[in-house]
């Protein structure tokens, strides 16, 4: 399988990364401001009771794994 990646005008190129950072932070943002409501779903839920990295970390890293899908949901073959 051969991956063809699409060409972007510089405008395009600009939205793209404008609206990356926005999907990240909004995803970020939102798995923080649960965690404060109730940590308990990401220590159980999530199972991040067992992550090593301190809690606000290991929450930054799993909203932004959920907010980008090349990363969250790898092709499987």
């Amino acid at each position: 399988m051969k991956l063809v990646l699409p060409r972007f005008d510089r405008e395009g190129a600009v939205l793209l990364v404008v609206t990356t950072i926005l999907a990240l932070a909004y995803g970020i943002t939102h798995d923080h401001l649960t965690a404060t409501l109730s940590p308990e779903y990401f220590l159980f839920g999530k199972d991040l009771a067992s992550d090593p990295r301190p809690f606000r970390w290991a929450v930054t890293l799993l909203g932004a794994k959920a907010s980008w899908p090349l990363v969250h949901h790898p092709q499987s073959s």
